[in-house]
């Protein structure tokens, strides 16, 4: 299948940006390699005095050490030395800002133009871009404030480093290697930092040339699944109006992707949506994905994957894909009688409508219960069948996408539930490996029938 102009578009100034990424980095690396030369030589000198007054047999505190004139010197130099590099850092990293505006505008120009090509109406940002990037690199701004963190992390650790290292008698081979360890931690920040910036100018840019143009309505979150979290997987696809901000990690992959009065990305042919490409994976690598306590209350306790995930607002970078806490997940799933041991749960009222249309009651059972109607990344169906009169229900092992639902299964609430619940394992083994076997299938209803009971 060959791949839709605007994925091959994201694909292109993607990779822009990454060029742009790599020789910014390159560049802060390689500004930190006398700093770290020089700060070697301020720990080195402190070690060997430290070494020497051992050598001589004397005790050394470390409320003596911090009044030693070395120590007092090696840290003024080393704040010098960090407030320099960061000097240095944020004027690269600004650079590296303004070309990801502009890349981000210029895509967010040629996505707008393959989604409407005919449509002038919308107008150029050029002017606005400065604007975009001060407001980035102000006072203010999250790049400034995290850099000048950089020092007192690097102070404390190497307070810490010198008390361990004094007070269990460690060698001063290994309190010089920790304390360079601690000297680093700027040079790692400021790449953390750079990385975050520079996606953050690029989406800012993108987003603010979709919001000038009239003929957008909204954009969808568009990741790259084998890459992707979790979280990014299961809002892949998912669409925001375009008054609302771009939220994705500090230093995030995820594109936006606009969507026009006359175009829509999702039905374009090459967007496999994140959820999707998950549940065509082997369980392994679901569960290395998503972590085996979330795989287990999905597979064995019906929690949906997209209810695992949520935007985590943050005041200094705005809000980001996270995955709900196991903690999290069960509290929620208390509100669904779900581990509410000693409370059962009370059927509901069949309505006139449900009384005259089984179809409807089966809906009903599935909305109540939370059963989530998928299998290997294609949606199951859940009918009544008339003719079946002497089984519960049954799973067609030509039409595994279907299950069908007999006149036995409606003896109670309890009954129908637990039917579906029995059947969709049948179902999803059946579309995963084309073999079923009833031995998950009881444990399915069974653990279902618990949580009825009130005994989960």
């Amino acid at each position: 299948m060959a791949e839709a102009a605007i994925f091959r578009a994201i694909r292109e100034y993607r990779e822009a940006i990454n060029r742009s990424e790599l020789a910014m980095l390159r560049d802060l690396a390689r500004q930190w390699v006398p700093s770290y030369h020089y700060l070697k030589k301020q720990v080195d000198a402190l070690t060997a005095l430290i070494q020497a007054k051992r050598d001589a047999g004397e005790s050394i505190a470390v409320s003596y050490l911090y009044s030693l004139e070395r120590y007092q010197t090696m840290m003024e130099q080393t704040r010098r030395t960090i407030d320099k590099y960061n000097r240095a850092a944020l004027g690269r990293i600004s650079g590296a800002e303004a070309d990801a505006v502009k890349i981000g505008n210029a895509n967010a120009k040629k996505l707008i133009n393959i989604a409407e090509p005919d449509d002038p109406l919308w107008t150029r940002i050029n002017q606005r871009e400065g604007r975009i990037i001060s407001g980035m690199l102000s006072d203010t701004s999250p790049l400034r404030r995290l850099l000048d963190k950089s020092w007192g992390e690097t102070s404390r650790k190497l307070d810490e480093v010198l008390t361990v290292g004094l007070s269990t008698g460690q060698g001063s081979a290994w309190i010089a290697q920790q304390m360079m360890e601690a000297v680093t931690i700027p040079e790692k920040r400021a790449l953390l930092i750079a990385r975050t910036e520079v996606n953050r100018a690029y989406r800012a840019a993108n987003l603010e040339t979709m919001r000038e143009s009239r003929a957008v309505r909204g954009y969808r979150r568009m990741c790259y699944p084998p890459t992707a979290c979790f979280a990014c997987l299961m809002m892949d696809g998912e669409y925001y109006d375009k008054t609302e901000d771009f939220s994705d990690h500090p230093n995030g992959k995820c594109s936006a992707v606009p969507v026009t009065r006359h175009f829509d990305p999702i039905n374009e042919p090459g967007w496999e949506r994140g959820q999707d490409w998950f549940e065509k994976q082997d369980p392994e690598t679901q569960r290395k994905i998503m972590g085996p306590g979330r795989y287990d209350l999905w597979k064995n306790e019906g929690v949906n994957l997209r209810d695992m995930v949520y935007i985590k607002p943050n005041p200094l970078w705005g809000g980001s894909p996270t995955m709900k806490t196991l903690a999290e997940l069960r509290e929620n799933m208390d509100s669904r009688v779900f581990f509410r041991k000693g409370v059962p749960v009370e059927p509901s009222e069949i309505t006139y409508e449900q009384a005259l249309n089984r179809d409807l009651r089966i809906a009903a059972i599935v909305e109540k219960y939370h059963i989530n109607l998928r299998g290997s990344g294609k949606p199951i169906s859940v009918v009544f069948d008339d003719t079946i009169r002497a089984d519960y229900g049954l799973t067609n092992p030509e039409k595994p996408d279907e299950i069908r639902i007999g006149n036995m299964a409606f003896a109670s609430e309890e009954e129908l539930a637990r039917t579906i619940a029995h059947e969709l394992v049948h179902s999803r083994e059946l579309l995963k490996t084309g073999q079923t076997d009833e031995t998950r299938s009881y444990q399915s209803d069974w653990k279902l029938h618990e949580y009825i009971v009130g005994l989960r």
